[in-house]
C-alpha cells in the first residue's frame, strides 16, 4: 500500500566501498542515500546482511533469490522482501547472530520465505527478530518450524506455515491478532489495526505515522485522529480488525481514502471529519469476515462523506446512526449492503419522505437508492465524556456542544468506594467506586479497580507498613483508607507509637465497624481474614462463635492476637506484633536487614545463615530491643577477639549507632575520653547506644531501640 505524503528529508552520504566491488554475476546496487541495499542475487544478498556497513540499512530485494546453503545475518538491518521470494535449498535455513541481543533484525515487504528444514527456517543466536510482514514455509512439515526456540520474536503481521502452533515463547505484538489452521498448518498473525498500510504496534501506537495525527491507546481501544493529511485517495487509510474500535476525531479532520472496518466500530469525537475517496471507490466499508454481524456506530459526531458508496457492507452488518450530523454525496448509494439501517436521536432531512427498506435508505419513491443525504441531530449536543482521577475520588463529566464547542456542560463529585472482593495471598483485592451526578445530563457511574494490595506471604518482600495499614482498612472497615486517615495511622506505626495490635483493636471496635452490625458468625469471619490471612474453617469457626457467646468479642480479639499467624503477618510487613505470648515464625525483613547491619557494621563482614536467622527472630519477637543486640555483637567474643585500638572501635560506634563515618572534632573527643582514662569503653557505648540517630535507625527498622 503506498503512501502519497510529502516528506522533508535530509540524507547524509555515505561512501560503502565494501558494497561497491561486485562479485561476477551479482547485483548490489547502494542508493544514493546509502540507506537502501537493493539485491538479487545469493552472493549479493549474503553478503549484504554481513557487511558492517549496512549496519541498520535496508536489505531490498529486487527479485527471486534462492540460497543454495545457510547464511548469518550479523548486523541489524530490514530485509525488505519486496514482494519477492528468498527460497531456501534443502536444509538451508538462516541464522541471525547479531553482536547484541538488543540488535533488531526487521522483515517487511510482504515477500515469501520458504525453505525444506528439520528445523528452524529461521534461528536465532543473538538479536531481535521482528517479523513485520511476510509468509513464510516451512515445507518440512513433519519436523519443521518457521521460528527456532527463542523468546526474542516479535511478529506483527504474517502467514507462518508450519508443523505446529507457534509457541509460546514467541510474541505477538498485543495490537496485533494470532490463529492457528491445523487443517492448514498455518500460524496467521494479523494486525488488529493498518493506518495507510503501516501496521499499528505497541511500540509506535502513540503516533503511528510519525507525523502526530493518528494515535492508538490499546487499553480503551480508542483510535484518535488529530488533524488533516492528504492520503491517496484509492486505499485505505484505516483498516481494523479490532472489535470495540473507537474512532475519535479530536480536531476538524479533512482526509482522503476508505475506512475499513472487520469488527464492531463506533467513530465519534467533538471534531469535524470530512472522507473524501475517488469517484469508483467506497468511503466506509464494514467487512464480515465471519458468521455475526458487526454494528458500525456514527455516533454523536459532525461528518461529510464522498465516494462511489458512502457506507457498504459485505455481510449482514447493521448501520447505526446515532445523535450524529452527517451529509453523504455518493455516487451510486448512500448505503448498501446493510441488513439493518437504525437512525437514534437524529432524522434524514434530505432527501425528503425518504424511506429505509431492508436496510437501505431510498428516495420518497422507495424505489431509486438515495445518493446525497443530509442526516441532522435532534439535539446539538454530544455525547456525555466521563473521565476519573487518578486516586479515582471524583468523576468528571463533560457534554460539549456539536455546534458551538465553546457551551460546555461539566460536573465534578466525589466518588463513594466499597470492596467488592477482598485480596488474597496471591491476588490484589477489588474496590468499586460510584459517582453519582446532580445534573440529570450525566448518569451514575461506576468503575472496577484492582487496586488492593495482597494480603502478604513472607515471600512477597515489597510489602511496607503502609500496605498493613490498608490491609486493616480494607479487611475490617470494607473500604479503602482516606489520605488523612492513612497519613495518621502510617505515621503511628512507622515510628513506633502504636503496635499490629494496638491498631487492629482500634479498627475492630471503632463506631464504624461496629455500625455495620455483622452477626457473631460474621465476626468471626473478619477476624480470620484479619490475623491470620485466610478464610475460617467449619470447626475454628464453631468454635470462636461460643467463646463470643462465653466471654465477649473483646476477649476473642486477644485470643486472634496472641496467635502465631498474626505474628507472621506483622512480620512479613516489618510491624511489631503487639502479641504477648505468642512467637513468630519467619523474621520481619526490617528485623533481618537490622541484624545484618549489625554484623556488616560492628564485626565487619557478612552474616552465616543461622545466625542471622537466630538474631532476626529475636529482634522480630521483642525478645531483645536494637541496643540489646548492639551490645552482645560489641561485647561477642568475636569482636573483644580483634582487639581494636580505641581509634577504631570509636569508628565502628560512630558507624553502627549513627549510621555514618566519624567526624574529625567528635572523634578527637572520644578519643580523648578514652585515651585519657576519663571514660572506658562502657561508657562510651551506652552514650552512642542512647544518642538520637540510633533512635531514628531502630525506627527505620521498625525495632525497639
Amino acid at each position: 500500500m503506498r503512501t502519497l505524503r510529502s516528506i522533508t528529508a535530509t540524507f547524509i552520504t555515505v561512501m560503502m566501498i565494501a558494497l561497491m566491488v561486485f562479485m561476477p554475476g551479482s547485483l548490489c546496487k547502494v542508493n544514493a542515500a546509502g540507506s537502501t541495499v537493493e539485491v538479487n542475487t545469493a552472493d549479493a544478498f549474503v553478503s549484504a546482511v554481513k557487511n558492517s556497513s549496512n549496519r541498520n540499512n535496508i536489505i531490498k530485494l529486487t527479485g527471486t533469490i534462492t540460497l543454495s546453503s545457510s547464511c548469518k545475518i550479523t548486523v541489524p538491518v530490514t530485509l525488505n522482501l519486496n514482494g519477492n521470494s528468498l527460497i531456501l535449498n534443502q536444509g538451508c535455513n538462516i541464522q541471525i547472530d547479531t553482536a547484541n541481543d538488543s540488535d533488531t533484525v526487521t522483515i517487511t515487504g510482504s515477500g515469501w520465505i520458504s525453505g525444506n528444514v528439520n528445523g528452524s527456517v529461521i534461528s536465532l543466536s543473538k538479536g531481535h527478530l521482528i517479523f513485520d510482514s511476510g509468509t513464510m514455509f516451512n515445507d518440512d512439515l513433519d519436523n519443521g518450524t518457521c521460528f527456532s526456540d527463542s523468546s526474542n520474536i516479535t511478529l506483527i503481521e504474517g502467514i507462518f506455515y508450519c508443523s505446529k502452533p507457534l509457541g509460546s515463547h514467541i510474541k505477538i505484538d498485543p495490537i496485533s491478532i494470532s490463529e492457528w489452521r491445523p487443517s492448514w498448518n498455518e500460524a496467521r498473525v494479523r494486525p488488529g489495526l493498518k493506518i495507510c498500510g503501516k501496521n499499528a504496534t505497541s511500540t509506535n501506537c502513540s503516533d503511528i505515522l510519525g507525523d502526530g495525527i493518528f494515535s492508538y491507546d490499546p487499553s480503551s481501544k480508542t483510535l484518535t485522529i488529530n488533524g488533516s493529511q492528504g492520503y491517496d485517495g484509492t486505499e485505505s487509510v484505516i483498516s481494523s480488525y479490532i472489535d470495540g474500535l473507537t474512532v475519535k476525531i479530536a480536531k476538524t479532520a479533512s482526509l482522503q481514502g476508505t475506512f475499513q472496518f472487520y469488527r464492531n466500530t463506533t467513530i465519534t469525537g467533538n471534531g469535524k471529519l470530512t472522507l473524501t475517496c475517488r469517484s469508483d471507490y467506497n468511503a466506509i466499508e464494514m467487512i464480515q469476515g465471519e458468521d455475526v454481524p458487526y454494528d458500525l456506530t456514527i455516533k454523536d459526531i459532525t461528518m461529510e462523506i464522498n465516494g462511489d458508496i458512502g457506507f457498504l457492507s459485505i455481510g449482514d452488518n447493521h448501520l447505526i446512526i446515532d445523535g450524529a450530523d452527517l451529509t453523504v454525496n455518493a455516487n451510486r448509494y448512500f448505503n448498501d449492503g446493510f441488513t439493518e439501517l437504525s437512525l437514534k436521536d437524529c432524522s434524514v432531512v434530505k432527501p425528503g419522505g425518504s424511506q429505509i427498506i431492508e436496510g437501505k435508505l431510498y428516495n420518497s419513491d422507495g424505489t431509486t437508492p438515495a445518493t446525497s443525504v443530509e442526516i441532522q441531530t435532534l439535539s446539538p449536543w454530544g455525547q456525555v465524556e466521563y473521565s476519573w482521577s487518578s486516586d479515582y475520588s471524583t468523576c468528571t463529566a463533560k457534554r460539549v456542544n456539536r455546534k458551538d464547542s465553546s457551551q460546555t456542560v461539566t460536573e465534578t463529585v466525589k466518588s463513594t468506594s466499597k470492596v467488592k472482593k477482598v485480596p488474597t495471598e496471591y491476588i490484589k483485592g477489588t474496590t468499586t467506586y460510584t459517582a453519582v451526578f446532580t445534573n440529570n445530563l450525566f448518569e451514575t457511574q461506576t468503575i472496577d479497580v484492582q487496586n488492593i494490595p495482597v494480603i502478604s506471604s513472607g515471600d512477597n518482600k515489597e510489602v511496607s507498613f503502609e500496605d498493613f495499614v490498608e490491609r486493616l482498612y480494607v479487611i475490617a472497615l470494607e473500604r479503602p483508607s482516606e489520605p488523612e486517615g492513612k497519613a495518621f495511622w502510617c505515621e503511628k506505626v512507622n515510628d513506633g507509637t502504636y503496635d499490629g495490635a494496638y491498631c487492629a483493636r482500634f479498627f475492630l471496635t471503632s463506631p464504624e465497624f461496629l455500625g455495620k452490625n455483622k452477626t457473631d458468625g460474621e465476626f468471626v469471619d473478619t477476624l480470620y481474614r484479619t490475623f491470620f490471612g485466610r478464610e475460617a474453617d467449619d470447626e475454628g469457626r464453631a468454635f470462636w462463635i461460643s467463646k463470643i457467646r462465653q466471654t465477649s468479642k473483646e476477649s476473642v480479639i486477644e485470643g486472634f492476637i496472641n496467635s502465631e499467624e498474626w505474628c507472621n503477618i506483622c512480620a512479613t510487613y516489618g510491624v511489631r506484633s503487639g502479641a504477648q505470648w505468642a512467637k513468630a515464625t519467619i523474621a520481619s525483613k526490617n528485623a533481618t536487614a537490622f541484624a545484618t547491619r549489625l554484623y556488616t557494621e560492628c564485626l565487619g563482614r557478612d552474616p552465616e545463615q543461622d545466625g542471622l536467622n537466630f538474631w532476626s527472630l529475636s529482634l522480630t519477637n521483642q525478645e531483645r530491643t536494637g541496643t540489646q543486640a548492639a551490645k552482645e555483637f560489641f561485647y561477642s567474643p568475636e569482636f573483644l577477639g580483634k582487639n581494636l585500638s580505641n581509634d577504631d572501635y570509636v569508628e565502628r560506634l560512630y558507624r553502627t549507632f549513627m549510621g555514618r563515618p566519624s567526624e574529625t572534632e567528635g572523634k578527637a573527643h572520644w578519643l580523648k575520653q578514652l585515651n585519657s582514662g576519663a571514660m572506658n569503653r562502657d561508657q562510651v557505648f551506652d552514650f552512642f547506644s542512647t544518642c538520637e540517630e540510633f533512635t531514628g535507625i531502630c525506627q527505620q527498622y521498625a525495632i525497639q531501640r
